[in-house]
């Protein structure tokens, strides 16, 4: 599936009820940055399974679905599809990838600077109206300190982990977008509300 197609896919199914309401150019933000991503799956996925029974009769990827749907509520087969499609994987496999990179970015580390007032915004309520305890807001404050680590960044080179040469270069591949989509942004005003390719991390700390 291609950006565009996706695009215009999520245009259909939200454009009319946000154009109604007001502008949304962090909507067209993500739609940019998800589209991207379903490129990458897509453009991976297509090496290796050339057909909705081949994807289905992958006895790895079937046992990885079976986890899926013991862990995660409801499970995954309106996703991937019951039988399971290529495009349906796809959707799944890039939502994954999204909500880790882009969806953590919007409300875990784009609030960072944020996470000590919890005089203003308390993780905790005490029924009996108390403030936070000092030595819970300490406990706090060192489990910060111990997520201040480095993380790999998402727009890296990744095709080491490929299981081969054509997968590799479906890395590579993913990588060049991303550089193109940050080339884009570099043009244009700065916004708070714009999520960047080069801000992305590939893993949470979580």
């Amino acid at each position: 599936m291609q950006a565009g197609s996706f695009c215009q896919e999520a245009i259909e199914e939200f454009g009319d009820v946000v154009d109604d309401l007001f502008e949304t150019p962090a909507f067209a933000n993500r739609l940019a940055l998800m589209g991207v991503i379903r490129d990458h799956v897509s453009r991976y996925v297509a090496l290796y399974f050339d057909s909705d029974s081949s994807l289905a009769g992958d006895e790895f990827f079937g046992q990885w679905l079976d986890r899926l749907r013991l862990c995660i509520p409801h499970g995954v087969d309106e996703i991937v599809g019951s039988p399971v499609t290529i495009e349906g994987a796809v959707k799944l496999l890039s939502t994954f990838i999204y909500l880790t990179t882009v969806e953590h970015e919007i409300v875990d580390a784009g609030v960072w600077n944020y996470q000590l007032w919890s005089d203003v915004q308390p993780s905790r309520i005490y029924t009996s109206g108390l403030r936070q305890p000092l030595d819970v807001f300490q406990r706090f404050i060192y489990a910060n300190f111990t997520f201040q680590i480095p993380r790999t960044l998402l727009m890296n080179d990744f095709s080491s982990l490929a299981l081969d040469q054509r997968g590799a270069a479906a890395f590579r591949a993913f990588l060049h977008d991303l550089a193109g989509l940050q080339a884009l942004m570099d043009g244009q005003p700065a916004a708070c509300w714009r999520i960047e390719p080069r801000n992305l991390k590939a893993n949470i700390n979580a």
